[in-house]
């Protein structure tokens, strides 16, 4: 059947998630967590396996899974000796830019620079969802009390000199007023 990510970290000496990040970082994967597929090298070694539960409606489930054939820990192999940072390919975020200058200066394959930029993405992707959440609220928050204050104090429409300057005419053509 091949071997999953979790087999083949066992080799590298890492994680499902960390293997899975290198393969894309070797141009073996494409996608991010939840979402891998294989690129067009990486669909020489890789076999998908698609299941389902059998239910239809509301209890449907399906789930899938890459597995790797053994040729692909030869070729990653290969790739981390010739490529020992991955395949370069142009940095999408300023993170990712510091990630590979801090990897760069260093000269360590993963060095403690790169994991404290690493974690500085991943508390900023856990920390934007639940930033953003609460300013909603306290948008609301303040919404529904102007909402209640204008309720409470209604305004008063004035008027303006426009306006009374027609009402004075009005009552000087009409003086039963």
């Amino acid at each position: 059947m091949g071997m999953t990510a979790t087999q083949l970290g066992s080799i590298f000496g890492r994680g499902a998630a960390a293997m899975n990040v290198l393969l894309k970082e070797h141009g073996f994967l494409e996608g991010g967590p939840g979402a891998w597929r294989p690129t067009e090298l990486g669909k020489q070694f890789a076999q998908s396996h698609d299941f389902d539960n059998g239910y239809g409606g509301y209890a449907h489930r399906s789930w899938g899974w890459l597995s790797w054939t053994d040729g692909l820990v030869d070729a990653l192999q290969a790739s981390i000796e010739q490529n020992p940072d991955g395949i370069v390919a142009a940095p999408t975020t300023a993170a990712s830019t510091a990630i590979v200058s801090a990897n760069a200066d260093s000269g360590q394959g993963f060095g403690k620079s790169r994991w404290v930029a690493l974690a500085a993405v991943g508390v900023a992707a856990v920390a934007a969802p639940v930033a953003k959440n609460a300013w909603n609220r306290i948008a609301e928050r303040r919404s529904a009390a102007q909402s209640a204050a204008a309720v409470a104090d209604p305004v008063v429409e004035k008027t303006t000199s426009d306006d009374s300057a027609a009402d004075d005419a009005a009552n000087a053509a009409d003086p039963k007023d």
